[in-house]
């Protein structure tokens, strides 16, 4: 007689796997803003690049090339020359806030934080199959 059926000849069902309740976990992360930081980098040193680029002939001094502080120092000896290009000075006070926003960008990503709700599942218990049970 095969062991999947009883003495009476009803058919034997191998023991479900007691069941266990399982309880998630809700946690809430702080995290930092990076893709605020890595915007505020990129649109610093590529304004900074494209400043550095274009306008290096623009001025003898080295404080020119002192990223945030160049175009505006650059723009005073524009302003200080006897015939000033009007479209040279709005293109450094333009590049001027480019840089100035990227480094806002940067100081808002590393202090601005936000939160994130995690949900997280214990590890299951391991499944039994009838199988590796004992033959009785």
């Amino acid at each position: 007689m095969s062991s999947d059926v009883t003495a009476d000849g009803t058919a034997m069902t191998p023991p479900s796997p007691p069941l266990v309740s399982v309880v998630p976990v809700l946690t809430i992360e702080r995290r930092r803003r990076f893709n605020l930081i890595i915007a505020g980098v990129s649109t610093l040193l590529a304004a900074y690049t494209a400043d550095r680029l274009l306008a290096r002939d623009l001025s003898q001094s080295a404080v020119g090339w002192v990223p945030l502080v160049g175009p505006w120092w650059i723009l005073s000896e524009e302003t200080a020359r006897p015939n000033p290009s009007s479209a040279l000075q709005a293109l450094l006070v333009v590049d001027g806030l480019v840089q100035l926003s990227g480094l806002v960008l940067t100081i808002t990503g590393t202090f601005l934080r936000y939160d994130r709700v995690v949900l997280r599942l214990p590890a299951a218990p391991p499944v039994i199959s009838p199988e590796s049970l004992p033959s009785p």
